[in-house]
């Protein structure tokens, strides 16, 4: 087996049909960070972001690690400190180290390894995650999180109606999916006021970062595939979550 590292804007659309067909065959892989889509956004943005490309001797491949070469000594995942779900997309036997060989790199940093994937046996340390899912619908999940002592649900649904019955009728509003650039800027400008007051770092500061989040909302209604969701309550048309 070989490995290929190429920009992810210039993958084959056989290669992206192969990486599909690999995050449709393992539900571990049901995550948008994982997707050939969520790379190249990336790679508009950044000019290190590679793909490595584990290859059968037929030249078809087996196998992708997207990764962001943040320096001659080490790759970061493909988004970096954005990107919270990590893993080499394939079956658990590709070789991770030809990977590292092949990006000319020291190391690859995860910080959020999927241990269900070809990752385990080169994560030094575990944690817990924490993924919800959605296999049968809201109702069921909720169900099954409040049948497990959990609060989340309940809590949501009780704010909620309190928010209704002290408001008039009609005043309370869900638009989910919306296209609403200046309720996007406002939520924007919340997160990074919250980061301020919180005292930790503003990721908005790195252009690269600011510009991929405003991307993937932006292709939210034009890419089947792939685009950030913005839902927006509203309470007397102004946004309040």
């Amino acid at each position: 087996m070989r490995v290929d590292t190429i920009n992810p804007l210039v993958l084959a659309d056989g290669d992206i049909a192969e990486w599909r067909s690999l995050l449709t065959a393992d539900p571990n892989f049901t995550s948008p960070f994982l997707t050939p889509d969520w790379a190249q956004f990336v790679a508009r943005r950044r000019p290190d972001a590679r793909v490595a490309v584990f290859r059968n001797e037929d030249g078809s491949a087996a196998g992708f690690l997207p990764v962001q070469r943040s320096s001659p000594y080490a790759a970061l995942p493909i988004g970096g400190s954005v990107c919270d779900y990590q893993a080499m997309i394939g079956p658990t036997g590709l070789d991770l180290p030809l990977a590292v060989k092949a990006l000319d790199v020291g190391r690859i940093d995860f910080t959020a390894g999927l241990k269900d994937s070809g990752l385990a046996p080169h994560l030094l340390a575990a944690d817990a995650g924490h993924v919800a899912r959605f296999p049968e619908g809201w109702e069921a999940w909720a169900e099954e999180r409040e049948a497990a002592g959990a609060k989340i649900a309940q809590r949501a649904r009780k704010s909620y109606l309190k928010l209704v019955r002290d408001h008039d009728k009609g005043a309370v509003t869900i638009e989910p999916f919306s296209a609403d650039s200046h309720a996007f800027d406002e939520l924007i400008l919340w997160r990074r006021e919250h980061m301020w007051r919180a005292g930790v770092t503003d990721i908005f500061e790195r252009a690269w970062i600011n510009h991929l989040v405003r991307d993937t909302f932006a292709a939210s209604e034009s890419d089947i595939h792939f685009g950030g969701a913005l839902f927006v309550l509203r309470v007397n048309r102004r946004p309040a979550a």
